[in-house]
């Protein structure tokens, strides 16, 4: 079971919240998922909003991170990378 977002998830940042928000919404909407009957176009949609959206969101958050001069900014993009190029 994926965890539910709270305050401790916080980086203090609202529009970054409310994006982490969205992301453990999506997760959830795909765990749901996992053992119910489903269409295969039904997942195929809800992963493809969840990707687009991650991919959206990693990029302002680097933003932000540049904004803000985050140190380990470099591990953040790695990991990323790592995400976006299995």
């Amino acid at each position: 079971m994926l965890p539910k977002w709270d305050k401790t998830f916080s980086v203090h940042n609202a529009k970054i919240d409310e994006q982490h928000k969205k992301l453990f919404e999506l997760a959830g909407k795909v765990e749901y998922l996992i053992d119910k009957p489903v269409y295969k176009d039904e997942i195929k949609n809800l992963l493809a909003e969840f990707f687009n959206y991650m991919k959206d969101h990693f990029y302002e958050e680097e933003r932000y991170m540049e904004l803000i001069k985050y140190p380990d900014i470099e591990t953040h993009k790695k990991f990323i990378n790592i995400l976006s190029n299995p």
